[in-house]
C-alpha cells in the first residue's frame, strides 16, 4: 500500500515538474518571439484580445509576468457579441477581473452581431461576428494609439484554418493558415497596424496546463461545441478522425503553413516585380491586367497576380470573404474569352473581358464615359437641350465656317442630310448604322464590336437619330450618308458635354 502510494506522489511531482517545465518552455517562446519581432519598439501598448478562454488567459498571463523585462506595455481587448447571454456577460466579467489582477487596463464591451449580420444579406453568423470583433479592436487600437494586437491562436487553431481552407478548395495562400504576424485582416484605412500570435506553434494542451499551474480558472465557450459551425466540426469530428492516421496531424499541418508561407513570400516578391508592368488602378477602385503582359508569365506568376489583384479589390479583408483557387481558376480562364464575357466573384466584385485585358472592380460599367441613358429626347436644332447626364449644343453654320472637322464628343453633318427633326436615344435591337468610310449598312451591334467598344458601354452610349435612322454614334462615328461634303451648303455642328462640366 505504501509503495502504490509512493509510486503516486512521485508520479504527481513528476507531472508538476513536467508542467512547471512547460510553462517555462512557454514563457521562452513568447519572450523570444516579442523580441525577434521587436513588438516592444513598435508605438503604443500592445493590445491583446482576451476571450476568457484558455489560450488567451495564458498569454494574457504570460505578457503581464514578462512585461517588465521585455519593456512592454499591455491593454486587454475583451468584446461580448451579443449572443450567449448570461455566458458571455461572466466572461466579460472574468476578464476584467483578470486584467485587474494583472495590473492591466482593460476595454470591455458588447455588441450585437446579429443586428450587424441583419444589415449584411448573406453574411454568415460567423463572419457577423468576425467583422464586428474587428471593428471593436479597431476602436480600442485607435483610441490608445496602439499599432499591434496580439491574439492568442495556437497550434491547433492553425491545423483547423488549414484543414477549413483546404475544404474550401484554397489554393496556397489558404494553405499557409494563419501568419505569426501579419498585416490588419480587414479594412482599417491606411493604418499599418499588425496582428501578432505568439503561440502559433504551441499545442493546446500547453496553454491549458499553464492555466491549471497559475490557478488561472479561465472560461469554457459553450458555443465551440455547437456543431452547427463548420470549425467546431472540424476540431471536434474531423480532426479526431486525422489523428488515427497520425497522431501528431496538428504538428504535420503547422508545418505545411510554414513551408507553405516560406514559398509564398518568395512568390510575393516575384509578384511584386511583375506587377506594375501588368497590372495598373483604373482610377475608381478597381484594377487593369493587361493581357499580353500577363500571358508572357509564367503560370505560377499569373495565378499569384490574380491572387493578389482578388485580395487588393475586396481589401484586407479577402482572408475572410474567401478567395479560393476557383475563382482563380475561373479568372485565369475569363482571360483567354473574347471581350464582352464578364464573371461574378465575392463581395459584389466582377471581372469583365475588355480589349486588351481585363477589369476587376465592383462596378465596371461605372469605367464608362456615358452616364446612362432612357427614353428618347428630341434636339433643339439649333439651340441647347439637357438630357440625363448630359447638355448638348447645336449651331447651324455655313460650310465655309468649318475650318476643320471635329471628333470625338463634337461632329460636323451634313444639315440638310440630317435634318432638324433628331432626337437622342440608345441602341436599340436591330438599330443599323453606315459608319463614315464604309460602303454597307451594317447592324449597329456589330459596327460597336468591330470598334472595339466595352460590352458594359454599349448600352449607354448616346446616339444622334432621324426617321432614317442613326446619324452619329457619340464618341466613335458620324454616318456615311451625313457627311460634309464639297457640296453641303450648311453644317450642324453638335457638341455632347457631361452634366455640369
Amino acid at each position: 500500500m505504501k509503495a502504490k502510494r509512493r509510486a503516486s506522489e512521485s508520479s504527481k511531482r513528476l507531472e508538476r515538474q513536467s508542467t512547471r517545465a512547460a510553462s517555462s518552455d512557454l514563457a521562452r517562446v513568447v519572450s523570444a518571439f516579442v523580441k525577434a519581432h521587436g513588438i516592444a519598439d513598435r508605438p503604443g501598448p500592445l493590445v491583446v484580445g482576451v476571450s476568457g478562454g484558455p489560450d488567451s488567459a495564458c498569454l494574457l498571463h504570460l505578457l503581464a509576468s514578462a512585461r517588465k523585462k521585455l519593456g512592454l506595455s499591455l491593454h486587454v481587448a475583451h468584446l461580448d457579441h451579443g449572443l450567449r447571454g448570461a455566458e458571455a456577460e461572466a466572461d466579460a466579467a472574468y476578464v476584467a477581473r483578470l486584467a485587474a489582477d494583472l495590473g492591466v487596463p482593460a476595454t470591455v464591451e458588447k455588441r450585437d452581431v446579429r443586428d450587424h449580420r441583419r444589415s449584411r444579406k448573406g453574411l454568415s453568423l460567423e463572419m457577423a461576428a468576425r467583422e464586428v470583433r474587428y471593428a471593436f479592436f479597431a476602436d480600442v487600437m485607435r483610441a490608445q494609439n496602439a499599432s499591434t494586437l496580439a491574439l492568442a491562436h495556437t497550434a491547433a487553431d492553425q491545423a483547423e484554418t488549414v484543414l477549413l481552407h483546404i475544404l474550401r478548395g484554397s489554393g496556397l495562400g489558404g494553405v499557409r493558415g494563419l501568419r505569426p504576424t501579419g498585416p490588419w485582416p480587414v479594412r482599417a484605412g491606411d493604418m499599418a497596424w499588425r496582428v501578432v500570435r505568439p503561440l502559433l506553434d504551441a499545442p493546446r494542451a500547453q496553454t491549458e496546463a499553464y492555466c491549471r499551474t497559475h490557478r488561472l480558472r479561465p472560461r469554457a465557450d459553450s458555443s465551440n461545441r455547437d456543431r452547427s459551425f463548420l470549425r467546431n466540426r472540424v476540431r471536434w469530428e474531423l480532426l479526431p478522425f486525422l489523428r488515427r492516421y497520425n497522431p501528431r496531424i496538428d504538428r504535420a499541418l503547422s508545418r505545411l503553413a510554414r513551408a507553405a508561407g516560406d514559398d509564398l513570400d518568395y512568390l510575393d516578391e516575384r509578384v511584386a516585380e511583375a506587377w506594375p508592368a501588368v497590372v495598373r488602378p483604373d482610377g475608381i477602385g478597381g484594377l487593369v491586367i493587361d493581357a499580353r503582359g500577363f500571358a508572357r508569365l509564367p503560370a505560377s506568376l499569373q495565378r499569384h497576380i490574380c491572387v493578389r489583384a482578388l485580395e487588393e479589390a475586396l481589401g484586407p479583408s479577402a482572408e475572410g470573404q474567401g478567395v479560393t483557387a476557383a475563382y482563380v481558376d475561373a479568372m485565369m480562364g475569363v482571360l483567354r474569352k473574347p471581350a464582352g464575357r464578364s464573371l461574378r466573384l465575392p463581395d459584389g466584385l466582377v471581372l469583365s473581358v475588355e480589349y486588351g485585358g481585363l477589369v476587376l472592380g465592383r462596378a465596371p460599367e461605372s469605367r464608362s464615359p456615358f452616364p446612362p441613358l432612357a427614353g428618347e429626347h428630341p434636339l433643339r436644332v439649333p439651340g441647347e437641350t439637357h438630357l440625363p447626364g448630359w447638355r448638348v449644343t447645336a449651331r447651324v453654320v455655313a460650310r465655309e465656317e468649318v475650318r476643320a472637322l471635329p471628333t470625338g464628343w463634337q461632329a460636323a453633318l451634313d444639315h440638310d442630310a440630317a435634318g432638324d427633326a433628331l432626337v437622342v436615344r440608345a441602341r436599340r435591337p436591330g438599330d443599323r448604322f453606315q459608319p463614315l468610310g464604309m460602303a454597307d449598312v451594317k447592324k449597329l451591334q456589330d459596327c460597336l464590336v468591330d470598334a472595339k467598344v466595352p460590352r458594359l458601354w454599349r448600352g449607354r452610349i448616346p446616339l444622334v437619330c432621324s426617321e432614317r435612322g442613326v446619324l452619329w454614334v457619340v464618341g466613335w462615328r458620324i454616318g456615311e450618308r451625313v457627311k460634309v461634303t464639297e457640296r453641303t451648303r450648311r453644317v450642324l455642328l453638335l457638341e455632347f458635354e457631361p452634366a455640369g462640366a
